[in-house]
């Protein structure tokens, strides 16, 4: 790392991050640390940004395994049958067992589900697009871009 690169980390947060200031992990956590506390301050405790993208899965997906929205919502499954619970019980989806495998639920979201999701949308959307106008447009397509090819990499 030069001095230079090494004055800009420092001045940046006023510390010194050594070799982790080119590191993208760190720079990827720190991001969505801030982009959860941007998030929090919008809906508060009622809505975490990973709620809202797994009712959103269920919405666009029905019939569903528990599996795969817990794949593709970057979770492990242990961590979304909880959360699956508490929406059924707030009736914002249903969940019935697989008709082809008896051992798997499917899941389907609710007119309350999509209600909730409908409520919130214009906020999510609200939240995106002050980056499109931050970053713009095509910059924020190649950060997008970028980072789905990183997850696959990884």
């Amino acid at each position: 790392m030069t001095l230079n690169r090494m004055r800009e980390a420092t001045l940046v947060s006023g510390m010194n991050y050594g070799f982790l200031s080119d590191m993208i992990g760190l720079e990827l956590r720190k991001a969505q640390i801030r982009a959860e506390k941007k998030f929090d301050r919008v809906f508060g405790k009622k809505l975490l940004p990973g709620h809202y993208t797994v009712l959103v899965l269920i919405k666009n997906n029905p019939g569903s395994t528990q599996t795969a929205i817990a794949r593709s919502a970057g979770l492990d499954r242990s961590s979304l049958v909880p959360l699956l619970k508490q929406f059924e019980e707030r009736g914002l989806i249903v969940r019935r067992k697989a008709k082809r495998d008896a051992r798997s639920n499917v899941t389907e979201i609710t007119s309350a589900g999509e209600a909730f999701i409908l409520q919130n949308q214009s906020k999510i959307e609200e939240l995106e697009n002050a980056l499109k106008r931050r970053f713009g447009l095509q910059r924020y397509k190649e950060l997008v871009k970028s980072l789905q090819e990183l997850q696959s990499f990884l």
